[in-house]
């Protein structure tokens, strides 16, 4: 979703920049799109992009397999290039731009964690975007509780005003989710995301939808669960994570092994609202996704 939603919620991306390796699946996505190519992986640790993500080739596409002999390399036609470096150094000391950037980091009541979800961190991310690029976030639901989720929230919208949230749920019950921003309004054209999947060059990309049950574009736009316009209300008195006082890491850690994914994903969506002027294309094909979003749960009458 990370991947998926970042890449069709940009016409034509050609580079992207992923903060956070991991097991390279956000990054292996991206290898999906005709029009990408370059991406960057930036990690803190050598040992992840070297030796952790391939294990996981199968689920990456083999995103950085050669990364051992050479760097960079080309993956399915794509320069991808490993940076080994703090997340916060390479964005502030980079002279490149990008089309997308997604930060995926670890848990935000790891130590050292918040300090990649703060103000500056998301301005200093906003400036190297290139026009109508987009920044996307993971944030879990899970050992989390209302007051940490609207920080890592409230703190993404304060800079990203634009900025939406799309959840990964089951049967109304939390579990993480995805904070999409960019700097400029966000439309999805469902007719256009839907022809995009229809072409010859976009199989991969529906094939790596379908690997994860999302067999439409109405599929993943679907997991939409608001925006910062109306979620205003919910995120009042969120305590705003800063580089001055890293709050985040302290509201986390309290709640570590707490389970509160229902009630946080209840209080996002408790005054849902379809975005009409988000969402454009056909009738049959918004009816479509209304449909989706009420069965989902998130509105009992839109």
């Amino acid at each position: 979703m990370l991947g998926h939603i970042s890449a069709l919620a940009n016409p034509e991306p050609k580079t992207v920049l992923v903060v956070a390796c991991g097991a390279g699946v956000t990054a292996g996505t991206f290898l999906t799109y005709p029009s990408v190519k370059r991406i960057v992986i930036c990690d803190i640790e050598p040992l992840v992009p070297t030796t952790v993500t391939p294990m996981f080739n199968d689920q990456n596409y083999g995103i950085v397999d050669g990364i051992r002999r050479q760097n960079p390399i080309m993956v399915n036609g794509k320069q991808v290039e490993v940076v080994y470096d703090d997340g916060r150094h390479f964005i502030r000391t980079t002279k490149e731009k990008f089309d997308i950037i997604t930060s995926d980091p670890i848990d935000p009541w790891v130590k050292g964690c918040a300090a990649l979800n703060t103000v500056e961190y998301y301005e200093m991310s906003r400036q190297h975007l290139n026009p109508g690029g987009v920044m996307s976030l993971w944030i879990p639901f899970y050992e989390c509780n209302q007051d940490s989720v609207k920080s890592v929230i409230a703190t993404f919208f304060n800079v990203y005003t634009n900025g939406s949230v799309w959840s990964n749920d089951s049967n109304g019950e939390g579990y993480d989710a995805i904070l999409l921003g960019r700097v400029e309004p966000t439309h999805f054209n469902l007719d256009e995301l839907q022809a995009r999947l229809k072409r010859d060059d976009y199989k991969p990309v529906k094939e790596s939808l379908a690997e994860v049950n999302f067999n439409s574009a109405t599929d993943l736009l679907a997991t939409y669960s608001g925006r910062a316009t109306d979620l205003q209300a919910w995120m009042q008195g969120a305590q705003i994570n800063t580089d001055r006082n890293l709050r985040l890491q302290y509201l986390a850690g309290f709640w570590l092994n707490s389970f509160m994914g229902r009630q946080i994903l209840d209080g996002i969506q408790k005054d849902f609202v379809f975005p009409n002027d988000m969402f454009l294309g056909s009738d049959e094909q918004l009816r479509g996704l209304k449909d989706k979003l009420t069965n989902g749960g998130r509105a009992k009458e839109l």
